[in-house]
């Protein structure tokens, strides 16, 4: 887990900080790395889905002018683009444990 925590792009101190802080909590470190990664693919895909929606979206408003039309997949993505986080900024959450 470590290596592929280091091809990722952690540093080793982050990493022992990490394991650290769950062993204090008693949770298991590979476990919590695997959810996390888990959420961060579920919201990665998320955003995909939300992002290959507005397209149509965009394209239908042209021809009708409506102005709901038009503004929608812009507020949808910026709505689903705030629910989007990386692994990293699960890792870094202070209140994830």
């Amino acid at each position: 887990m470590n290596r592929l925590l280091l091809e990722v792009g952690y540093k080793r101190s982050e990493i022992h900080q990490f394991r650290k802080l769950c062993a204090s909590v008693n949770v298991d470190f590979d476990k919590k790395i695997i959810e996390t990664a888990k959420k961060s693919f579920f919201y990665t895909l998320l955003f995909i889905f939300v992002a290959l929606i507005t397209i149509p979206l965009s394209f239908i408003s042209k021809p009708t002018n409506d102005l709901f039309f038009m503004i929608l997949p812009y507020i949808l993505f910026g709505l689903f683009s705030l629910l989007f986080k990386t692994t990293r900024e699960y890792l870094k959450f202070p209140g994830f444990i």
